[in-house]
Protein backbone atom coordinates (compact mmCIF):
# COMPACT_ATOMS: atom_id res chain seq x y z
CA UNK A 1 0.00 0.00 0.00
CA UNK A 2 1.23 3.67 -1.11
CA UNK A 3 2.60 5.38 1.97
CA UNK A 4 1.58 8.53 0.16
CA UNK A 5 -0.54 10.86 1.88
CA UNK A 6 -3.47 11.77 -0.54
CA UNK A 7 -5.62 14.43 0.99
CA UNK A 8 -3.71 17.28 -0.72
CA UNK A 9 -5.16 15.92 -3.83
CA UNK A 10 -8.77 16.92 -3.63
CA UNK A 11 -8.80 20.97 -5.39
CA UNK A 12 -7.32 18.71 -8.50
CA UNK A 13 -10.50 16.43 -8.85
CA UNK A 14 -12.08 18.89 -10.91
CA UNK A 15 -10.18 19.62 -13.26
CA UNK A 16 -10.08 20.23 -16.89
CA UNK A 17 -9.58 16.82 -18.70
CA UNK A 18 -10.16 14.85 -15.62
CA UNK A 19 -13.63 13.85 -14.20
CA UNK A 20 -14.23 15.35 -11.29
CA UNK A 21 -14.97 12.90 -8.10
CA UNK A 22 -15.27 15.11 -6.02
CA UNK A 23 -18.65 16.89 -6.30
CA UNK A 24 -21.64 16.31 -4.09
CA UNK A 25 -22.34 12.94 -3.59
CA UNK A 26 -26.17 14.11 -4.84
CA UNK A 27 -24.99 15.17 -7.98
CA UNK A 28 -22.13 12.10 -8.23
CA UNK A 29 -25.36 9.65 -7.96
CA UNK A 30 -27.64 11.81 -10.14
CA UNK A 31 -24.86 11.13 -12.88
CA UNK A 32 -24.40 7.83 -12.43
CA UNK A 33 -27.64 6.66 -12.62
CA UNK A 34 -28.03 8.57 -16.06
CA UNK A 35 -24.89 6.90 -17.53
CA UNK A 36 -25.49 3.71 -16.29
CA UNK A 37 -27.93 2.25 -18.70
CA UNK A 38 -24.91 3.64 -21.67
CA UNK A 39 -22.80 1.23 -22.76
CA UNK A 40 -18.99 2.39 -22.90
CA UNK A 41 -16.09 0.71 -25.26
CA UNK A 42 -12.75 1.78 -23.79
CA UNK A 43 -9.27 0.92 -23.69
CA UNK A 44 -7.15 1.77 -21.02
CA UNK A 45 -4.02 1.50 -18.80
CA UNK A 46 -3.75 1.89 -15.22
CA UNK A 47 -0.65 3.13 -13.19
CA UNK A 48 0.16 3.77 -9.20
CA UNK A 49 3.05 5.32 -7.27
CA UNK A 50 3.71 2.06 -5.76
CA UNK A 51 2.73 -1.55 -7.51
CA UNK A 52 -0.51 -2.72 -6.03
CA UNK A 53 -1.73 -6.17 -6.08
CA UNK A 54 -4.79 -8.21 -5.89
CA UNK A 55 -7.08 -5.76 -8.18
CA UNK A 56 -9.52 -6.84 -10.77
CA UNK A 57 -12.43 -6.29 -12.94
CA UNK A 58 -15.07 -7.62 -15.22
CA UNK A 59 -14.01 -6.78 -19.19
CA UNK A 60 -17.69 -7.25 -20.15
CA UNK A 61 -20.70 -8.98 -18.85
CA UNK A 62 -20.27 -13.09 -17.73
CA UNK A 63 -16.38 -12.79 -18.57
CA UNK A 64 -13.95 -14.09 -15.24
CA UNK A 65 -12.67 -11.56 -13.17
CA UNK A 66 -9.34 -10.14 -14.78
CA UNK A 67 -6.10 -8.97 -12.69
CA UNK A 68 -4.54 -5.81 -13.26
CA UNK A 69 -0.80 -5.42 -13.51
CA UNK A 70 0.75 -2.50 -11.87
CA UNK A 71 4.62 -1.32 -12.81
CA UNK A 72 5.79 1.50 -10.44
CA UNK A 73 7.49 3.27 -13.39
CA UNK A 74 5.26 2.64 -16.23
CA UNK A 75 2.02 2.23 -17.63
CA UNK A 76 0.16 -1.23 -17.72
CA UNK A 77 -0.50 -3.37 -20.48
CA UNK A 78 -4.29 -1.98 -21.91
CA UNK A 79 -6.96 -3.67 -21.10
CA UNK A 80 -10.46 -3.24 -22.74
CA UNK A 81 -13.88 -2.86 -20.71
CA UNK A 82 -17.07 -3.12 -22.48
CA UNK A 83 -19.99 -2.63 -20.16
CA UNK A 84 -22.08 0.37 -18.29
CA UNK A 85 -20.72 3.42 -18.10
CA UNK A 86 -19.51 3.07 -14.28
CA UNK A 87 -16.42 0.67 -14.24
CA UNK A 88 -15.84 -1.27 -10.84
CA UNK A 89 -12.67 -2.25 -9.66
CA UNK A 90 -12.67 -5.09 -7.28
CA UNK A 91 -10.19 -7.17 -4.81
CA UNK A 92 -10.93 -11.32 -5.14
CA UNK A 93 -11.74 -12.75 -1.29
CA UNK A 94 -12.46 -16.17 -0.39
CA UNK A 95 -14.87 -16.20 2.79
CA UNK A 96 -13.77 -16.40 5.71
CA UNK A 97 -14.31 -20.13 7.40
CA UNK A 98 -14.50 -21.66 3.94
CA UNK A 99 -11.82 -24.89 3.33
CA UNK A 100 -10.48 -25.97 -0.46
CA UNK A 101 -12.24 -28.48 -2.32
CA UNK A 102 -11.44 -31.98 -1.00
CA UNK A 103 -13.63 -33.74 -3.43
CA UNK A 104 -14.91 -34.23 -7.11
CA UNK A 105 -18.75 -34.02 -5.69
CA UNK A 106 -17.63 -31.16 -3.30
CA UNK A 107 -18.88 -27.81 -4.96
CA UNK A 108 -15.72 -24.96 -5.58
CA UNK A 109 -15.61 -22.40 -3.52
CA UNK A 110 -16.42 -19.18 -5.02
CA UNK A 111 -14.73 -16.38 -4.03
CA UNK A 112 -16.20 -12.95 -3.52
CA UNK A 113 -15.83 -9.94 -5.61
CA UNK A 114 -15.47 -7.05 -2.86
CA UNK A 115 -16.08 -3.31 -5.30
CA UNK A 116 -12.77 -0.86 -3.67
CA UNK A 117 -12.79 1.69 -6.54
CA UNK A 118 -15.36 2.67 -8.76
CA UNK A 119 -15.03 5.00 -12.20
CA UNK A 120 -17.85 6.57 -14.13
CA UNK A 121 -16.88 6.93 -17.33
CA UNK A 122 -16.62 10.39 -19.10
CA UNK A 123 -18.55 10.75 -21.84
CA UNK A 124 -16.96 10.11 -25.40
CA UNK A 125 -13.88 8.50 -23.92
CA UNK A 126 -12.79 5.32 -26.08
CA UNK A 127 -8.93 5.34 -24.40
CA UNK A 128 -8.00 6.14 -20.58
CA UNK A 129 -5.05 6.04 -18.21
CA UNK A 130 -6.13 5.23 -14.77
CA UNK A 131 -4.23 6.63 -11.89
CA UNK A 132 -4.95 4.65 -8.58
CA UNK A 133 -4.45 7.11 -5.26
CA UNK A 134 -4.39 4.62 -1.97
CA UNK A 135 -6.95 6.28 0.43
CA UNK A 136 -7.67 5.15 4.17
CA UNK A 137 -10.61 2.91 4.18
CA UNK A 138 -13.31 4.20 6.90
CA UNK A 139 -14.66 1.29 6.62
CA UNK A 140 -18.60 0.93 6.43
CA UNK A 141 -20.82 -0.71 3.67
CA UNK A 142 -19.34 0.81 0.46
CA UNK A 143 -16.45 1.69 1.78
CA UNK A 144 -13.60 2.58 -0.96
CA UNK A 145 -10.16 1.84 -1.08
CA UNK A 146 -8.99 4.41 -4.07
CA UNK A 147 -10.01 7.30 -5.69
CA UNK A 148 -9.68 7.03 -9.88
CA UNK A 149 -8.06 9.88 -11.62
CA UNK A 150 -8.89 9.06 -15.30
CA UNK A 151 -6.44 10.82 -18.03
CA UNK A 152 -7.96 10.96 -21.73
CA UNK A 153 -5.14 8.99 -22.85
CA UNK A 154 -6.38 8.85 -26.71
CA UNK A 155 -3.56 9.04 -29.71
CA UNK A 156 -5.35 12.09 -30.82
CA UNK A 157 -5.80 13.66 -27.33
CA UNK A 158 -1.83 13.16 -26.60
CA UNK A 159 -0.13 13.08 -29.62
CA UNK A 160 3.77 11.97 -30.88
CA UNK A 161 6.52 14.21 -29.27
CA UNK A 162 4.11 15.65 -26.50
CA UNK A 163 3.98 15.72 -22.98
CA UNK A 164 1.22 16.29 -20.58
CA UNK A 165 2.27 17.00 -16.40
CA UNK A 166 -0.31 15.87 -13.64
CA UNK A 167 0.85 17.86 -10.70
CA UNK A 168 -0.22 15.54 -7.71
CA UNK A 169 2.56 16.65 -5.43
CA UNK A 170 0.39 19.36 -3.43
CA UNK A 171 2.89 21.83 -4.14
CA UNK A 172 3.15 24.16 -7.37
CA UNK A 173 6.40 24.87 -9.15
CA UNK A 174 7.48 27.07 -12.32
CA UNK A 175 9.07 24.93 -14.82
CA UNK A 176 11.26 25.06 -17.95
CA UNK A 177 10.11 22.34 -20.55
CA UNK A 178 12.39 21.89 -22.92
CA UNK A 179 12.72 25.71 -23.92
CA UNK A 180 8.74 26.43 -22.52
CA UNK A 181 8.48 28.56 -19.05
CA UNK A 182 5.47 27.10 -17.46
CA UNK A 183 3.98 27.54 -13.93
CA UNK A 184 2.56 24.20 -12.56
CA UNK A 185 -0.43 24.52 -10.38
CA UNK A 186 -2.45 21.09 -9.16
CA UNK A 187 -3.73 19.38 -11.47
CA UNK A 188 -3.41 18.32 -15.46
CA UNK A 189 -1.54 20.63 -17.62
CA UNK A 190 -2.31 21.02 -21.72
CA UNK A 191 -0.01 19.53 -24.08
CA UNK A 192 3.59 20.65 -24.65
CA UNK A 193 5.85 19.34 -27.36
CA UNK A 194 8.80 18.64 -27.00
CA UNK A 195 10.52 16.27 -29.67
CA UNK A 196 12.46 13.17 -28.96
CA UNK A 197 13.86 14.70 -25.74
CA UNK A 198 12.75 16.48 -23.01
CA UNK A 199 14.59 18.84 -20.51
CA UNK A 200 12.16 19.12 -17.38
CA UNK A 201 13.34 21.70 -15.00
CA UNK A 202 11.43 22.48 -11.55
CA UNK A 203 11.94 25.16 -9.40
CA UNK A 204 9.49 25.55 -5.64
CA UNK A 205 9.26 28.72 -3.71
CA UNK A 206 10.85 29.06 -0.36
CA UNK A 207 9.87 32.41 1.36
CA UNK A 208 10.24 34.83 -1.28
CA UNK A 209 12.96 33.08 -3.02
CA UNK A 210 12.99 30.49 -5.60
CA UNK A 211 15.12 27.93 -5.62
CA UNK A 212 16.19 24.69 -8.00
CA UNK A 213 13.83 21.80 -7.40
CA UNK A 214 15.55 18.97 -9.65
CA UNK A 215 16.25 18.45 -13.39
CA UNK A 216 15.12 15.82 -15.41
CA UNK A 217 16.38 14.52 -18.61
CA UNK A 218 14.82 11.43 -20.35
CA UNK A 219 14.46 10.38 -24.35
CA UNK A 220 10.76 9.72 -26.10
CA UNK A 221 12.23 8.32 -28.76
CA UNK A 222 10.56 8.16 -32.42
CA UNK A 223 7.06 8.62 -32.54
CA UNK A 224 6.28 8.47 -28.54
CA UNK A 225 4.76 10.12 -26.00
CA UNK A 226 4.94 11.22 -22.46
CA UNK A 227 2.26 11.54 -19.74
CA UNK A 228 4.84 13.36 -16.47
CA UNK A 229 3.22 12.72 -13.06
CA UNK A 230 4.86 15.00 -10.06
CA UNK A 231 4.28 13.08 -6.31
CA UNK A 232 4.89 14.54 -3.33
CA UNK A 233 8.67 14.31 -2.22
CA UNK A 234 10.01 11.01 -0.92
CA UNK A 235 12.51 12.66 0.99
CA UNK A 236 11.19 14.52 4.37
CA UNK A 237 11.75 18.11 3.94
CA UNK A 238 12.82 18.34 0.07
CA UNK A 239 11.38 20.33 -2.10
CA UNK A 240 12.28 17.97 -5.22
CA UNK A 241 8.91 16.28 -6.45
CA UNK A 242 8.89 12.69 -6.85
CA UNK A 243 8.91 12.11 -10.84
CA UNK A 244 7.61 9.28 -12.74
CA UNK A 245 7.68 9.13 -16.56
CA UNK A 246 5.16 7.62 -18.34
CA UNK A 247 6.20 6.65 -22.18
CA UNK A 248 4.64 4.57 -24.60
CA UNK A 249 4.55 4.61 -28.80
CA UNK A 250 2.35 5.81 -30.91
CA UNK A 251 0.96 2.01 -32.74
CA UNK A 252 2.03 1.82 -36.47
CA UNK A 253 -0.86 1.82 -39.31
CA UNK A 254 -0.41 -2.07 -39.38
CA UNK A 255 -0.72 -2.19 -35.31
CA UNK A 256 -3.54 -1.21 -32.86
CA UNK A 257 -1.08 -1.81 -29.78
CA UNK A 258 1.20 1.05 -27.82
CA UNK A 259 4.48 -0.47 -26.99
CA UNK A 260 5.17 1.07 -23.18
CA UNK A 261 8.60 2.18 -22.29
CA UNK A 262 10.59 2.34 -18.96
CA UNK A 263 11.57 5.81 -18.30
Amino acid sequence: MATFSYRHLAPIYCFIGLYCLSLPSSWAQSVAAQTAKTQSNISFTVFAPDRLNGLYFLPKAGDKPRPLSFSSQSKSPVYTYTGSSELTFYNLVTPVGTSPKTSPSQAPIEPTLIPVARLVIPEGASRLLILFFPEKNQGGSGALSYRLFPINDSFSNLIAEHVVILNASGREYAAAISDQKVFLKAGLSGPYKVGQKAVLQFAAQLGERWVSAGVREFDLGENARSVVVLFPPTVSGSIAPNVRILTDAIPSPTSDKASPLKK
